[in-house]
């Protein structure tokens, strides 16, 4: 009768925790994959829409030496039914953000589409962080021909807190200044447009039918 080989439980032990490594291994491989594909994919959207800013004028810059002096007295177009995509992913325990298309020059500011961010870096009770890249790149034909642009971005204030910047949304707006003319809050019941030379207090608005 053949002799049957027996492996030693310390060889098992040593045999699982490789499998157990080289898997670890593997979940960071593909994490790192997905990071580095985010960030290709930032990285060609900036040099893809400041070109189109260089050559066909997608952003409007505003005067960084105004920025905070509530100087703007610019007026924020947007319809009932964009204002309704807000209204409707309102959640009064965790944050949402929106990115924001449209028109803006001296006068004015025409919101032609909000469009919520299903995909956000972070998301909390009390904290959003999104990059609206898939958004965006999905409009890149329009942005590249015409002055449609991403104006601006919107994000919401859970349990009807106050429709203002707080002081880390000031500091995360005036981080982007040059690339955004506006930056919204929901508070539930109100929706407030701010801009970079108008931290305090909202921008005039008028809703469309």
């Amino acid at each position: 009768m053949p002799m049957r080989k027996v492996i030693p439980i310390g060889k098992i032990r040593k045999l699982f925790w490789h499998d157990r490594v080289f898997y670890s291994r593997g979940q960071k491989v593909k994490f790192w994959s997905k990071v580095l594909y985010k960030l290709s994919s930032i990285l060609s959207v900036v040099f893809i829409v400041t070109a189109s800013a260089l050559f066909v004028g997608v952003f409007d810059l505003p005067n960084i030496s105004n920025t905070g002096h509530d100087l703007d007295d610019r007026v924020v177009e947007v319809s009932e039914s964009e204002l309704q995509v807000v209204k409707s992913e309102y959640d009064s325990s965790l944050e949402k953000g929106f990115c924001v298309y449209g028109y803006a020059n001296g006068e004015n500011i025409s919101v032609k589409e909000i469009v919520h961010d299903n995909e956000p870096l972070v998301q909390e009770k009390d904290r959003v962080s999104f990059l609206c890249i898939d958004e965006t790149i999905d409009r890149l034909p329009k942005l590249m021909t015409s002055r449609y642009s991403l104006v601006g971005n919107i994000h919401t204030h859970p349990d009807h807190s106050r429709a203002k910047l707080s002081r880390g949304d000031a500091f995360a707006f005036g981080g982007i200044w040059y690339l955004q003319d506006t930056f919204g809050v929901y508070n539930g019941d109100r929706l407030e447009f701010f801009s970079p030379s108008s931290l305090s207090y909202g921008l005039e608005k008028y809703v469309e039918d």
